[in-house]
């Protein structure tokens, strides 16, 4: 959603040019109009998120204008573009360089100006008077450079086009583009204006699968490589919630601490939190999740328990803060139209799901009845998030779906017919379904993954598509931690831990057909 320019502007806005990054090989930057964390791009031609902070720390957005312009605070917008501030420089400005000046109120009619040399070319414009240029031929716009309480923001079309780069509007998705013309656009996003899955999938662990965290299996930041992460510490300890930032890797010990491993690098750290004020904090996590430059977890008083409160931290432990104060468990993230929800379960009544939407951090009672107001929630062990769709494990191992008919992220309040809410008591083999132990859900393909173990101590393995599970794999040994990876081809991946050792099988995906195919 566009942006009022007059309503969205705050507070100061000139960045520092801390965590801005202009490579001789050219500038990436990918932005949306209501969120302050920007993605550009590393030396090594990844992803990588960075925040978008005024020079008093506030986080500050991209704005759009009532004219349909974007604007950026002038200060970030140059230094994006691989300018230099020029304020201390007496006389003409150098090839490269940016400069503020302030009006001389001994000159008569004298007015503040901003001044910029690119490519041996000078720009001079007066704060606050409108000015015409060419985007393309045909194409003139009208713009200004605006001072809101002190604040200069520039507009972003125009520097692309004084620096011969690109600026791009992806109404679908909502993205806000700068790219350097000696960039080839199409190797950082899709036809459809989204960004490229093999690099999305450098950022973070895919959100479509295992954000669960019971897993020691992950992506790697190749995009197609599956890991034991055990296997890759000295002495195989057992780690879950295992999760990443680029290359570095965070996960949780036997003791619930929160430790830190880069990929391909053997040694491990154990992570260190400080709250806002500095003051160190002890960690026992029974989740941690890291998403945007952020690691969020549930913190809780002993290695081994479930419920606890809902933190949030920095990538290297600062920062750490509670974001309510209710107990709470199974913490899970997921993506809806390129936006970020964390979901979670109040441990008080074990029958209440919330929804933290990450662009606001309101956070949201979920409430899902039937059309005579009664709850379909009961008694949850472990629950999961689907496309129109709510499934649940209650503590009699009893296995429920909630087909719904609205999306969560967009109704908080959901009422459904009463054959909407099933309670699934056998597969189509006609064999019990009691006794479920674990579940998950692929995203992509919208299938709901669970497992089971019946009275001779075997497991079973079920998959639902439509209205049926469907048992795909049958063991002699405990199925464990189950895990779902799509990788950057879009090759699909259930992995698994069988009697304490990983298994990793190829999925296939046919008329709501799922097969192991290796």
């Amino acid at each position: 959603m566009k942006k009022s320019f007059a309503a969205a502007i705050t507070a100061a806005a000139l960045l520092s040019s801390v965590g801005i990054h202009a490579f001789a090989e050219g500038t990436f930057l990918c932005m949306r109009a209501d969120e302050s964390v920007a993605i550009s791009i590393d030396e090594n031609n990844n992803f990588e998120y960075m925040d978008m902070r005024a020079s008093n720390g506030e986080l500050v957005y991209p704005q759009i204008s009532t004219d349909g312009n974007t604007y950026l605070p002038f200060r970030y917008v140059c230094e994006m573009a691989g300018l230099k501030d020029g304020a201390d420089i007496a006389g003409a400005l150098p090839d490269g360089y940016f400069r503020y000046w302030a009006a001389d109120p001994s000159i008569p009619g004298d007015k503040q100006k901003i001044e910029l040399m690119v490519n041996g070319n000078y720009y001079c414009h007066n704060i606050g008077e409108s000015f015409q240029y060419e985007v393309s031929p045909g194409d003139v716009r009208t713009v200004s450079i605006y001072n809101i309480r002190g604040s200069l923001y520039f507009p972003m079309t125009y520097m692309a086009k004084i620096t011969d780069s690109q600026a791009l509007w992806h109404g679908d998705t909502g993205r806000i583009m700068y790219i350097s013309n000696t960039l080839n656009s199409s190797d950082f996003i899709d036809e459809t204006g989204n960004l490229r899955r093999d690099k999305e999938l450098y950022l973070n662990f895919d959100f479509f699968c295992n954000n669960l965290g019971g897993s020691p299996l992950y992506l790697k930041s190749d995009g197609y490589t599956i890991s034991d992460l055990s296997a890759e510490i000295e002495g195989n300890p057992k780690v879950r919630s295992v999760t990443r930032n680029g290359r570095s890797i965070y996960f949780l010990d036997n003791n619930g601490r929160v430790n830190l491993k880069i990929e391909d690098n053997a040694e491990i750290s154990l992570l260190s939190f400080a709250d806002e004020g500095g003051n160190a904090v002890d960690v026992i996590a029974d989740t941690i999740i890291s998403v945007q430059n952020k690691l969020y977890g549930v913190q809780v008083s002993a290695a081994g328990e479930k419920y606890g409160r809902l933190f949030s931290a920095n990538h290297d432990g600062s920062g750490f803060k509670y974001l309510n104060d209710s107990q709470v468990y199974n913490l899970i993230m997921r993506e809806f139209r390129g936006n970020l929800y964390l979901f979670y379960c109040d441990a008080t009544t074990r029958a209440t799901l919330h929804m933290i939407e990450l662009k606001t951090m309101d956070d949201y009672e979920i409430e899902i009845t039937n059309f005579a107001h009664e709850n379909l929630l009961s008694d949850i062990k472990q629950f999961v998030i689907g496309s129109k769709l709510v499934a649940y494990i209650s503590n009699d191992g009893q296995l429920h779906v909630i087909d719904l008919e609205d999306n969560l992220e967009e109704f908080e309040i959901i009422r459904v017919n009463n054959e909407n809410h099933k309670i699934f008591l056998t597969g189509s083999d006609g064999e019990s379904l009691g006794n479920i132990t674990s579940m998950n859900y692929d995203h992509i393909n919208e299938v709901l993954y669970v497992t089971q173990v019946d009275y001779t101590g075997r497991t079973y393995y079920y998959t639902r598509s439509g209205d049926a599970f469907t048992r795909l794999e049958r063991s002699d040994h405990p199925i464990t931690d189950l895990a779902l990876f799509s990788d950057a081809y879009y090759n699909d991946y259930c992995a698994k831990t069988v009697n304490g050792r990983p298994q990793i099988d190829r999925i296939r995906y046919s008329n709501g057909i799922v097969e192991i195919i290796n």
